[in-house]
């Protein structure tokens, strides 16, 4: 057989483990790096050497390669890359960090079990991949009929952020694919074999329906469909006996789910459902009635609970071998740590499991070696290592840090108590240092540069060579595309330092014993570096907290990585994603993560209740969408962390035909875009979906608007609404030259916005105008990064430790002293004494913020807010030239909208 051409690009791949082998392959986690020190992690799956020269096992192998290349669903792991390079036929897969669910319900089950509707709503996302595999076209658009045939708990990946995927279709069989995977044998896992399958006959997508019918059998019972049966008794029992009903074991079992458990397992295919979309359906319409709240966040809040020590328990021993080694060539071996879940076939220890437990196996024949005792994993290098640890992003993994020994920054060790100090004050070190801004580090004596090549600083003069200086950080892209709202969210949080300063000469002695404590702020860009500023703050200078940041998958990897196990206080002042909120407290500690901005499933409530309370009743009125007739909503959003979010909101709340999202069925369209340049097929697609509003992520792009607006049938009674699910972009040219003096285009365009005509906001933007060259609006304010930095110097102030270092959790702790019941007081220079006053006497503060209202849930970090509905403002020439309140306002305590459109004119 003629080899393919080796397609790889040019970059250096390191393999780091060996996950494990099956019948056909070795999988390995792997470190691709390349140029301006790209590196990520991959999982590579290599056809087995010994069978690689067999012309029908390559040609097998390409089979599975074709099949998995095409398949790009959220709920189905992707295949990136597909070849030869030279020496090994492979597959490059995306690497997931999280647990199957076979894993994810053993680990469940030692404490109060894996609740019934979390195992529900996981299958219907293992539905909804499988569906979308089971309709996967060629090229040509001919149905290519692929079945999974090896659906199983092993084969189905929660991440640790709340995604499920369907993992391995090495055994998938396509209606066109070359042969069977093997000689002789009966393919999949007899557990949860169908009957047709079992007897060897043709197969069809019923098949894998019937898989996920017996794993919610499993679910809905606690106990196995055939028990102890060995493999060959299922199979007769399979031919010859009814499936039991789940009532069997569990009498409680409601009539409606029994039957759509039974349905999924019926013997004969045509009385199955006919498609997983229609099992999928009957599952989330049952968890909607009974009112169960179940969906990504809820799951990925439990995926930390449960996994937190075991993720930490393993990063902890990678760090510290980072920590103890040079990172040179030197390899070394590192023991597989945690405890053996019970359960044939899986080994849950060590850090394979950690990192991506068996992610792209093969088959689910995955051979793990165990040997009763803790495995030793691959060598690696340290270099290599160093980077796996960062790039895996791992979110709590350090958590479990606290009650077992503390990580460098914390406190001084006994050999670092050992050495000789270079200093005692920082006069020392900015002297011994030509002038440069350097301080001495209070805890172990070492001089070390405030600036760094990421970051500067903003402070008064004299505030470096002051050792009661309280330096907090911040992390905003000051550099590249988002510059100028980087730089916008800086200066707010530089203006509210000033204020401080200004008044009080920085954080007041509460016993009026010792000088008032300056505050000083470093300034990170981190538009192409995350780790190194964060480094720099966390480790270098130990900073009690951090402002920012440039994206919310920054705060979530960084978090992890870096700050928590620094305890480093981090405060979101413009990332928006509801994954932030699930973030765990760390064990044994206050919260470390509060957040200034309001959360994705906030902003979405309003425009969950302004389609059906405004939109619908207009286009019905209008006779746009007739009483009889249905309305079509569409969803455009990129392919980001925060619109996976927003959709996860929206799919649970947006009604319209009086129907959810999913009971709408072809009346919702989702449409996900990676460049906002190559947006054609996006835009082709919406077109011929046809929708009557348009739901967008984040700031309307042009790109994707223009065309749409300008290739729309010229025969359609109206043109669509469009949402944004935030707000309307204040200062974007193109966007408001494309809307232009169209007045029937302005009144079709909407966002959703915190109120800016409030009294904190107003005093904010006129000041920040009075003190900087570069304007801003109400609207463009930089108020959540200007109330964060208030948030952290009144916390300083109520801590009143002026004799010992601040640190994240002294901060944290004095955090809900801010909150209500109290008399509500806002952000701002001319309140600062007054507060400083109240809560000198022990009495709490209500802090109100110029972006929300601060009112915190001490569990979440989440502050509470209003919304008000945007539209398209005019000139005095008709112009659209900014965004205007539309006098509709959604409350956030009642959750209605209320008032009018009477501004959108």
């Amino acid at each position: 057989m003629e080899k393919p051409e080796d397609k790889r690009s040019r970059r250096d791949t390191r393999l780091l483990l060996e996950l494990g082998r099956g019948g056909m392959g070795i999988v390995y986690l792997a470190l691709s790096q390349g140029a301006a020190g790209f590196s990520k992690l991959k999982v590579i799956k290599r056809l087995r050497p010994d069978i690689a020269e067999e012309p029908r096992a390559v040609q097998m192998f390409l089979d599975e390669a074709r099949i998995s290349a095409r398949l790009l669903h959220p709920n189905v792991v992707q295949t990136n890359e597909a070849g030869f390079d030279g020496k090994h036929y492979f597959l490059e897969m995306e690497y997931l960090e999280g647990q199957s669910y076979d894993a994810l319900t053993r680990r469940a089950a030692k404490s109060d079990g894996l609740p019934l509707a979390v195992s529900i709503w996981i299958l219907s996302q293992t539905l909804a991949g499988l569906h979308y595999a089971h309709e996967l076209t060629d090229l040509d658009g001919t149905v290519l009929h692929v079945v999974h045939r090896d659906v199983s708990p092993h084969n189905v990946f929660v991440t640790y952020d709340g995604n499920v995927k369907v993992l391995d279709f090495g055994i998938a069989k396509a209606a066109d694919s070359s042969g069977d995977t093997s000689t002789g044998g009966i393919k999949g896992k007899a557990t949860y074999m169908a009957p047709e399958q079992a007897a060897r006959r043709p197969v069809d997508h019923r098949a894998d329906i019937f898989a996920v019918g017996v794993m919610l059998w499993q679910a809905i019972t606690g106990a196995r469909l055939w028990g102890d049966a060995n493999d060959f008794e299922i199979f007769l029992k399979l031919q010859s006996e009814p499936i039991p009903s789940p009532r069997t074991v569990r009498a409680d079992v409601s009539p409606e789910l029994e039957a759509i458990c039974m349905r999924a397992l019926a013997g004969k295919p045509e009385d199955r459902y006919a498609t997983a979309a229609e099992f999928q359906v009957a599952l989330e319409d049952h968890l909607e009635a009974t009112g169960a709240r179940v969906g990504q966040k809820q799951l990925a809040k439990l995926m930390l609970d449960l996994f937190a020590t075991k993720r930490a328990e393993v990063k902890a021993e990678i760090e510290a071998q980072i920590r103890n080694e040079s990172p040179k060539e030197r390899t070394v071996e590192i023991p597989a740590l945690g405890d053996r879940d019970a359960g044939a076939g899986t080994a849950s220890t060590g850090i394979a499991n950690t990192i991506g437990d068996h992610v792209g196996g093969d088959g689910g024949t995955t051979q793990r070696r165990q040997d009763g005792q803790a495995r030793t994993l691959r060598r690696m290098t340290l270099a290599a290592l160093g980077v796996a640890v960062i790039a895996g992003g791992v979110i709590a993994a350090v958590f479990a840090l606290r009650g077992k020994s503390k990580p460098p920054g914390l406190a001084a060790s006994a050999a670092v108590a050992s050495l000789p100090r270079e200093c005692e004050k920082n006069v020392e070190c900015v002297k011994s240092h030509e002038g440069k801004p350097w301080i001495c580090r209070k805890d172990d004596g070492k001089c070390v540069a405030l600036e760094s090549e990421d970051c500067k600083i903003l402070a008064e003069p004299g505030d470096v060579e002051n050792d009661r200086t309280i330096w907090f950080g911040a992390m905003f892209p000051t550099t590249g595309p988002k510059a100028e709202y980087g730089a916008l969210y800086l200066n707010g949080v530089d203006l509210g330092r000033r204020d401080f300063m200004q008044i009080a000469h920085g954080i007041p002695s509460r016993e009026g014993e010792l000088p008032a404590r300056p505050l000083a702020i470093i300034a990170c860009d981190d538009a192409v570096e995350t780790l190194r500023p964060a480094r720099h703050l966390a480790d270098d200078l130990r900073v009690p907290a951090v402002i920012g940041f440039g994206s919310s998958q920054e705060v979530i990897d960084l978090t992890a990585s870096v700050f928590a196990p620094r305890r480093v206080l981090v405060v979101p002042s413009v990332n928006t994603s509801a994954l932030i909120t699930g973030i765990p407290t760390p064990r044994g500690e206050p919260r470390l993560v509060w957040r200034t901005t309001l959360s994705n499933d906030q902003w979405d409530l309003p425009v969950s209740a302004f389609v059906p309370d405004v939109l619908e009743p207009r286009l019905r009125g209008s006779l746009v969408v007739r009483r009889d007739a249905s309305m079509k909503v569409a969803f455009i959003r990129p392919n980001t962390t925060s619109a996976l979010s927003t959709a996860d909101t929206l799919f649970a709340n947006v009604r319209f035909n009086g129907k959810s999202v999913l009971e709408n069925g072809e009346n919702f369209g989702q449409f996900v875009y990676d460049d906002p340049e190559k947006t054609r097929e996006v835009v082709a697609d919406v077109l011929k979906f046809a929708p009557h509003v348009v739901l967008f992520e984040g700031f309307f792009e042009t790109s994707i608007l223009e065309p749409i607006e300008t290739m729309w049938n010229t025969n359609a009674t109206q043109r669509p609404y469009f949402v944004s699910t935030s707000s309307l972009p204040q200062s974007a040219a193109e966007f408001f030259r494309f809307i232009g003096k169209n007045t029937e285009r302005r009144k079709r365009f909407f966002g959703i916005a915190t109120p800016a005509m409030t009294i904190a906001n107003a005093k904010l933007t006129f000041r920040y105008n009075e003190t900087f060259s570069t304007k801003t609006t109400t609207n463009d304010s930089p108020a959540g990064a200007y109330d964060a930095l208030y948030l952290l110097a009144y916390a300083a102030y109520v801590d009143g430790d002026e004799r010992s270092l601040t640190t994240g959790p002294k901060l944290a702790r004095a955090i809900p002293r801010l909150l209500p019941p109290a008399p509500p007081l806002d952000v701002g220079p001319t309140r600062i004494l007054e507060i400083m006053s109240a809560l000198r006497s022990g009495a709490n503060v209500d802090l109100t913020g110029a972006n929300s209202k601060l009112d915190f849930d001490v569990s979440t970090g989440e502050p509470s807010g209003d919304f008000v509905i945007q539209c398209v403002g005019v000139d005095s020439t008709g112009r659209a030239v900014g965004a205007i309140e539309s006098g509709t306002v959604y409350d956030s305590t009642t959750k209605k909208l209320s008032g009018t459109l009477d501004r959108c004119r």
